[in-house]
């Protein structure tokens, strides 16, 4: 069986719920990435590299500090050591990713990535045995941050982290404000997420970001502690299937592909309940009185998603140079396409608790539930984190 890439195996179980916005997995070997290819550094001693594997011929990314220190969003310094692509652009969405690292201290993705001093991180936090591992507290945690004007903000975290030497899928995304994190034992995220985070972040921010990955204290040093980031997927959720991202989409929960926009007003043609159109539409004639246009209604229906995550073998983890070649990320042909939902990464089963937007929060503080959580259950039971109206 040959070697597929994660974009491959993401691509074998492809759904027309979500949109393929941007993708990535072609780091040069031994290259600086900030300023190739869009892809731009938040420290400028990290300039980060391209490294391709030899065995099993896949590319990375990969840190070239192991520095610490610093504030978000000040004088750029390692704190803010961010790899980001100007092409990975998204606001409600979700990306995917896998990571592997010999080092044992603070590595995450990006999402909705503004400025330095505004995006999400999933932040995972290694074995923190040294005082300075994480820009917020050591020791071993995964959590889901939100800087908000140069402020740290834990939504919510977990005691458990990423295996240090071991290749594994990662995942963030973002919708209408809950934010939800998934880190996989291995390179198969079909299946269960051994750390599972969600959190609602009262404040989102407006607009789209950039996406990518997060790297303190953690990277090439004096004792070769390699720190690798694999091929990155971006998609954006779409609620009507029909091709275009809610972000852009003008009419979000009624199929129009077209986005005809007859009057201008923004909304389109498929959902104006107060558009003249003079023909076709059912409100009937070339006045507004018509009222009878049912476009306002959610035609999503249910969550489309299939759970089977399909296509691939398990896999597992491993050295980067070998991990992929056996086991790894195989498939068995199956269908392309636009998108993959995989409804078991963004299903009802999400972790429920959080320390509910509470400043630079330390693992070991006791985490409160989420305002409103019977309300989100019901809300997530139906369509994961994907939003309906």
């Amino acid at each position: 069986m040959s070697t597929v890439t994660l974009l491959a195996l993401l691509a074998q179980t492809a759904s027309a719920q979500d949109v393929l916005l941007w993708s990535y997995d072609s780091y040069p070997d031994e290259q600086q990435l900030d300023g190739l290819d869009g892809w731009s550094s938040g420290y400028p001693e990290d300039p980060w590299e391209g490294y391709r594997s030899e065995n099993s011929g896949q590319h990375y990314a990969r840190s070239m500090t192991d520095d610490n220190g610093g504030d978000w969003g000040g004088s750029p310094d390692a704190t803010d050591n961010t790899l980001t692509n100007a092409a990975a652009v998204a606001g409600d969405g979700w990306m995917i990713s896998s990571i592997y690292s010999e080092d044992d201290d603070t590595i995450g993705l990006v999402f909705d990535w503004h400025d330095s001093s505004n995006y999400y991180i999933l932040m995972m936090c290694g074995t923190g045995w040294s005082t300075g591992s994480s820009p917020i507290e050591d020791g071993v945690w995964t959590g889901l941050v939100r800087i908000r004007d140069g402020n740290a903000y834990v939504l919510d975290w977990v005691g458990d982290s990423y295996d240090s030497y071991a290749l594994q899928a990662v995942a963030i995304a973002v919708n209408d404000g809950v934010v939800v994190g998934k880190v996989w034992g291995g390179i198969d995220p079909g299946g269960d997420a051994y750390i599972d985070l969600i959190a609602v972040d009262d404040h989102p921010m407006e607009g789209t970001g950039r996406a990518g990955f997060y790297a303190y204290d953690a990277g090439i040093n004096p004792g070769n502690s390699d720190v690798f980031f694999g091929a990155i997927t971006l998609y954006g959720f779409d609620d009507d299937g029909d091709g275009v991202a809610d972000d852009e989409d003008n009419c979000e929960f009624v199929p129009n592909p077209d986005q005809q926009d007859l009057d201008g007003d923004g909304i389109g043609s498929a959902c104006d309940d107060d558009e003249g159109t003079g023909g076709g539409s059912t409100d009937g004639g070339a006045t507004d009185g018509g009222g009878g246009d049912a476009g306002g209604a959610d035609a999503g229906g249910s969550d489309a998603g299939g759970g089977d995550a399909g296509g691939g073998d398990a896999g597992g983890s491993g050295l980067p140079d070998g991990g992929l070649t056996d086991g790894g990320w195989t498939g068995d042909g199956g269908a392309t396409g636009t998108g993959s939902s995989l409804d078991g990464i963004w299903g009802p089963d999400t972790k429920l608790t959080s320390c509910g937007g509470c400043s630079a929060v330390a693992p070991g503080a006791s985490p409160g539930h989420l305002a409103g959580v019977l309300g989100l259950i019901g809300f997530l039971s139906l369509v994961g984190v994907r939003r309906r109206r």
